[in-house]
């Protein structure tokens, strides 16, 4: 969590929106709108640059009556940051499904801001930024907040409407590659390799087959259908979107051909020119499954103090 000496340092150029309600109003679609739910991340770290990837989620407080908006990424991406820039975007008006250019915010101790997941083995974090918001308003700047919640998660485990070879997409910035002039992130898709509703090797995560490449951690991974799909054999019509998880490592083949899993590096990761490891992708990405993000609510709870009445 945040320590009482961390220091928001804000740059030029913001002139942003708050949203407090999932992706606002009248998009032009809902692929569309999946662009504004992720946010670039650069840190700095004592071996250089690296890049990632996060994005915006809503944690309901007991009882249900208020949430605390946060960032979610990879707990690999922030280790050892000393520095990191938040890629907020630029709107002009309250519609939402405008381009903006970037409004970055530096934030320095920055790996002191994030709250780990409670569970050690779950490469999660998430970085409250009400304070943020809140900071911005009084300085005339508004963020345009656009997140995903527990409403967008299946309500059914096992969910019938998942198997193997389901088509997924997901949304982030692989080796750093993004659309600057537009603040919009990389999409693409791909397949469920394993079962999403089994426990790939005995975690709570299954393997998607997709290009994940360098700075995709932290990628939120959705089901998304827009005008005809296939459920329990029958045709529908109309718009599907469940958030399944977020991506966050996958098997690599090394120059001797050896087999290993390891985190998805990051984009900037700089590396010494004596290194003879060479990484190949086997385009696979492990996932987190997203039901793994409602553990932090437990935690927010004792970090938020009591209303008063």
């Amino acid at each position: 969590m945040a320590k009482a000496n961390a220091v928001l340092v804000w740059l030029t150029g913001l002139a942003v929106l708050i949203a407090h309600s999932a992706f606002g109003e009248e998009p032009a679609s809902l692929a569309h709108r999946l662009q504004f739910c992720t946010i670039r991340i650069e840190v700095t770290k004592a071996d250089g640059g690296h890049t990632g990837t996060g994005f915006f989620f809503s944690f309901a407080t007991a009882g249900k009556t208020s949430s605390i908006p946060t960032i979610v990424t990879c707990k690999h991406l922030i280790e050892g940051a000393t520095t990191g820039r938040l890629f907020f975007s630029r709107v002009d008006s309250n519609v939402l499904d405008q381009a903006g250019q970037p409004a970055t915010v530096e934030v320095v101790n920055f790996e002191r801001m994030w709250v780990l997941h409670p569970d050690t083995n779950i490469d999660l974090c998430a970085m409250p930024i009400a304070q943020v918001l809140r900071e911005s308003e009084q300085h005339g700047i508004y963020l345009r907040f656009a997140p995903l919640d527990e409403s967008l998660m299946s309500k059914h485990e096992p969910d019938p409407d998942l198997d193997v070879l389901q088509q997924i997409v997901l949304i982030g910035y692989p080796i750093g590659i993004w659309d600057a002039a537009n603040n919009f992130p990389i999409s693409r898709q791909g397949i469920a390799a394993t079962d999403p509703n089994q426990n790939y090797n005995g975690k709570p995560e299954f393997l998607i087959d997709a290009a994940c490449f360098p700075g995709s951690s932290g990628s939120p991974v959705f089901q998304f259908n827009e005008g005809a799909y296939l459920t329990k054999g029958h045709l529908m019509g109309g718009s599907r979107l469940r958030l399944l998880g977020v991506l966050y490592a996958g098997p690599q083949y090394t120059a001797e051909v050896t087999l290993v899993v390891r985190s998805i590096p990051t984009a900037l990761e700089q590396r010494s020119t004596t290194n003879t490891v060479t990484r190949i992708p086997t385009n696979l990405g492990i996932v987190i499954k997203a039901r793994a993000l409602l553990e932090f609510e437990k935690v927010f709870e004792k970090l938020t103090p009591p209303a008063k009445k």
